[in-house]
């Protein structure tokens, strides 16, 4: 429409406005002549063209329908202008092309790691803290803990304003803790040092010209744990390859430095040996140091917990998974711990009735090394670590010699299922009753009876002997993790309902014939597992309106496992909640959707259009669960 038109319907508009008014009110007339001298010396009246009424409301039809004139047009009409107009035959399609959302993705489960590993609401990871590396910045407060190389004081700053302070987050857990349990929470938090400086003992004051090297070199293995300390021992330590990132359930390292010895009210009561003053030295260095390590302080250990605080086993569950997730992440980036005990478990609440956070520290016996194997050729070789109880079979049961190595992947996995008896009966069986070099499997000791049948399982497959039929802590923790959610009352009920109990059972015979065959049962199969997870992420993303009812550790333990879980490990821990005891064949294949399943139609087909039939890939077989759930294959007759 060009501009001249719209002058036009402009002019056409004004004239029915002035000819309705001289028409209509009689009052106008009076003062037309004077307005109008010229027209009306005439002596004759000559009226105006009476417009039809209509003209006015078709023009202005006419120009609020024009789709170049935009600003004319509300925004709901322009919508559906752009969702019905066909742009094909305008030759808009390369530049304009709606593109469809999909029900289902492939990578549902990418997105949800993507939500709880990138954003700070949900992983406390991605905040940092940076604290100051001169000992003389902190103010040191009650002694917490000793052992043969080190010694732990409760410190906090001198200046905290010289620190970059996080406000409480989402999932953060109070870093704080006192030396007895106060009778209210704002006193707790008021009489909290928040740090725990850990003051490495030097047993080699006289070694002056070696300088600091030779301190990061002999203790720079405790920082394991540290992210940054690949960048600080980088030409110092070789071989020597820390975790990457920092996690939840690994205790907290904020900073590490090498400063000036400094000599505590207690130290020569407590380490006489370790200080610079002892007997045989006949020289030392002007300046004596040491290496400090800072860490988040924590409330107790699971040692002390287990014995002050009643039996619960929902708790108990939680502290199990946080443990489970430790070893998974440690396992990920090839590091074990090797001194799995119970007084190497922190645990931090607020107050007696809060669910612990649960972290593993003390990586002074840590293999990180980037590989599994560790050398044995000698019997009286001291490089195997940890505490002789609480050392996995296939280590304890290890003979020297020639080219002879030991294999740690899966010793701490192992040692979790030893704590695990301590947190649900306060006792380790390996401590005293059995021994981790002969014992047999049924001769563990029985787990309470209320205790729930996922736990029980998984307990008794960490215990494995054979580590190759050891489940993994992946997996484990996966299962732990699916029995605390709160759908209804029975989360196994749920996935039943969603056609997950035939589903899980068939996935394991991807241990005989490969991953290709997880791809082969199908998109239905998976569909299901994802509106699962979606169901699981939106109850953790909406627990936050509810906090009484879920704690912070396990909104923690929720967004942690959300963020490292994989497809092949949820269907392999699927199996501790369904135990069928019925054959299942391959002509099962074709009810493995149920009708009453929310996320299949009535008529048991998926909800998307065209999608293939399930192949049949398992012919002439059966299978056949054993007690512990596992599917063995049979062939039929």
């Amino acid at each position: 429409m060009s501009m001249k038109k719209f002058s036009e319907a402009a002019s056409l508009m004004a004239q029915e406005l002035l000819s309705l008014a001289a028409s209509r009110a009689k009052g106008v007339s009076r003062f037309l002549p004077r307005i109008f001298p010229t027209f009306y010396k005439l002596g004759v009246r000559v009226p105006f063209a009476k417009t039809p009424p209509r003209i006015f409301i078709s023009v202005g039809r006419l120009v609020m329908r024009n789709r170049f004139y935009r600003p004319f047009t509300t925004l709901a009409m322009e919508r559906h202008r752009f969702n019905q107009y066909n742009f094909v035959a305008k030759r808009f399609n390369p530049l304009i092309r709606r593109r469809r959302v999909a029900l289902f993705h492939k990578d549902a489960l990418d997105g949800i790691k993507k939500v709880f590993q990138k954003n700070a609401r949900y992983n406390d990871d991605l905040n940092s803290t940076d604290l100051p590396d001169q000992i003389d910045a902190y103010e040191f407060g009650q002694f917490l803990g000793q052992g043969c190389n080190a010694a732990v004081y409760a410190a906090r700053l001198v200046n905290p304003e010289d620190s970059l302070t996080l406000g409480p987050g989402f999932n953060e857990v109070s870093q704080v803790i006192a030396s007895e349990p106060p009778n209210n929470r704002s006193e707790f938090r008021r009489q909290a040092y928040p740090y725990a400086v850990k003051l490495m003992f030097n047993f080699e004051h006289d070694r002056v010209s070696i300088g600091d090297n030779h301190l990061w070199r002999s203790m720079g293995t405790e920082l394991a744990m540290y992210p940054k300390a690949a960048q600080m021992l980088r030409g110092r330590i070789s071989d020597f390859k820390p975790l990457p990132k920092k996690h939840p359930n690994v205790v907290r390292v904020h900073t590490a430095f090498i400063d000036s010895l400094k000599v505590m009210p207690d130290a020569m009561e407590r380490y006489p040996d370790a200080l610079h003053t002892a007997r045989w030295y006949e020289s030392i260095a002007s300046e004596p140091k040491t290496m400090y390590i800072v860490m988040r302080r924590y409330r107790q250990t699971l040692k002390d917990y287990v014995w002050t605080h009643q039996r619960n086993y929902w708790v108990g569950r939680v502290m199990l998974a946080q443990l489970l997730e430790a070893c998974a992440f440690l396992q990920d980036h090839f590091v074990a711990q090797r001194d799995m005990k119970s007084d190497n478990i922190l645990l931090q609440y607020d107050d007696d009735e809060e669910i612990p956070h649960l972290v593993v520290a003390d990586f002074g016996c840590a293999l990180a090394c980037g590989s599994w194997e560790v050398k044995f050729e000698h019997q009286d070789d001291n490089n195997l670590g940890g505490n002789l109880k609480t050392r996995a079979p296939e280590v304890a049961t290890a003979t020297a010699g020639p080219g002879k190595t030991v294999n740690f992947k899966m010793a701490d996995t192992w040692a979790a299922g030893g704590l695990a008896y301590e947190i649900f009966t306060r006792v380790n069986p390996f401590y005293e009753q059995i021994s981790t070099v002969d014992y047999l499997e049924t001769e563990l000791p029985q787990l309470p009876k209320k205790l729930h049948h996922v736990a029980k399982d998984v307990v008794r497959d960490l215990l494995r002997r054979d580590p190759n039929q050891r489940v993994t802590p992946h997996v484990a923790a996966n299962a732990i993790n699916l029995s605390l959610f709160r759908f209804g009352s029975d989360v196994q009920k749920l996935l039943a309902d969603c056609g997950l109990n035939k589903l899980a059972m068939l996935q394991n015979l991807a241990k005989t014939n490969g991953s290709s065959v997880i791809d082969k049962l199908g998109v239905t199969a998976n569909r299901a597992l994802d509106n699962v997870m979606a169901l699981l992420t939106a109850e953790t993303i909406t627990a936050t309106l509810a906090p009484q009812l879920v704690s912070r550790a396990e909104k923690q333990l929720r967004a942690t496992f959300l963020s490292r879980v994989t497809r092949e490990d949820l269907w392999t821990s699927l199996h501790y909640f369904f135990k069928e005891t019925a054959l299942v064949d391959a002509d099962s294949l074709a009810s493995l959707a149920p009708s009453n399943s929310p996320f299949f139609g009535s008529d048991g087909s998926s909800l998307e259009k065209n999608s293939k039939p399930l192949p049949n890939i398992l012919p002439n077989n059966k299978y056949l669960p054993d007690s512990n759930g596992i599917v063995h294959r049979v062939r039929s007759k």
